[in-house]
């Protein structure tokens, strides 16, 4: 919702593996259904779950991806990517001045070299100083989702996110 609301006014990039293009587009298109949204959605009844099932029309649909497709770079979930990958196509794009705002979701899917967690540690350290070092340089923002770990507490903090302990110190926000 963050990246599309400033699609608004810039261009952005968005890497997200987990969901093939058309999962990825149906979800993006339901984030772009205004708040009145009579005439946008159909419903149909879902014979497997004995419950409706609510999606964009075709109409609406069809307008929404031309605009998204104007404002917004999307990396084809079937693209893998390395740290290094990662780093070399957002400098291409943000020393362009294509791109202001950049979302990858999610760490996890982002390949490091080692096979060794504590190696994996230092790549994930590397890595999000290079995203840091990017967005000082060309003056961007990059949201890059991470997990929490699995934990008891019912309060989440900056101590539960998954990889190494220096996220919470390496990122402006959480």
């Amino acid at each position: 919702q963050i990246i599309l609301e400033l699609a608004r006014d810039h261009k952005c990039f968005i890497f997200s593996p987990e969901l093939k293009l058309g999962q990825f587009k149906d979800w993006v298109s339901r984030q772009l259904i205004p708040q009145d949204y009579k005439g946008y959605i159909g419903c149909e009844h879902c014979e497997l779950t004995d419950e409706k099932r609510y999606f964009v029309l075709d109409e609406y649909k069809t307008k929404m991806m031309k605009w998204f497709n104007k404002r917004i770079k999307y990396v084809k979930p079937t693209f893998r990517m390395n740290t290094k990958t990662m780093i070399k196509t957002l400098e291409k794009r943000f020393r362009s001045g294509e791109i202001k705002f950049a979302l990858i979701d999610n760490k996890m899917k982002i390949e490091f070299k080692s096979d060794n967690q504590f190696a994996i540690y230092e790549e994930e350290r590397e890595f999000l100083n290079a995203l840091k070092d990017l967005c000082n340089k060309y003056n961007v923002n990059v949201f890059l989702v991470a997990h929490p770990t699995k934990h008891k507490s019912d309060e989440p903090n900056q101590y539960i996110v998954k990889g190494t302990s220096e996220i919470p110190n390496l990122v402006d926000n959480i």
